[in-house]
């Protein structure tokens, strides 16, 4: 079942849709009646996982566009576009997304390592850089050209 999603880690949909850290905290008690186990055998059953989490600043009206890019550059990979860009690889997974009250883009990875995470990370953050200096590039030129063309021309 559902116990979390990003915006509101402790919503219990069956229970409420708001965020509710007294669901969360009475289901794992439930889980611990239920099964007659601790918190620590429980957690000894669950996969390793490392999450590395960066951000990069991206002017709001670009993020559209970022986005866009990486879905193009990651097409041959599984995705996930309910929250930005979420694509899996045999090491695991990375996300894209921007954020919904700051002038960045978020970049979320998980593998079962900190060595795989930051692996998973880093090239995506590249080619975000690169597109980001590129997009910004490409202003800039349109900017000089548009100011060219609107200078008075010289009397020959």
């Amino acid at each position: 079942e559902l116990i979390a999603w990003r915006k509101a880690p402790e919503a219990y949909p069956r229970i409420n849709f708001a965020r509710d850290s007294l669901v969360g905290m009475a289901l794992v008690l439930h889980l611990l009646t239920e099964t007659g186990r601790t918190i620590s055998e429980l957690m000894a059953e669950l996969p390793r996982s490392y999450m590395l989490k960066e951000k990069m600043v991206c002017r709001s009206d670009r993020i559209r566009a970022v986005l866009q890019l990486v879905r193009s550059e990651y097409a041959q990979w599984p995705m996930d576009l309910r929250d930005g860009v979420k694509v899996t690889t045999p090491d695991g997974w990375f996300l894209v997304r921007g954020s919904n009250t700051e002038p960045i883009i978020r970049l979320v990875a998980e593998a079962e390592d900190e060595w795989r995470a930051r692996r998973l990370i880093e090239d995506p953050a590249y080619f975000v850089a690169e597109n980001l200096l590129a997009l910004r590039n490409t202003r800039i030129a349109n900017l000089m050209c548009a100011t060219a063309n609107d200078a008075p021309r010289a009397l020959g």
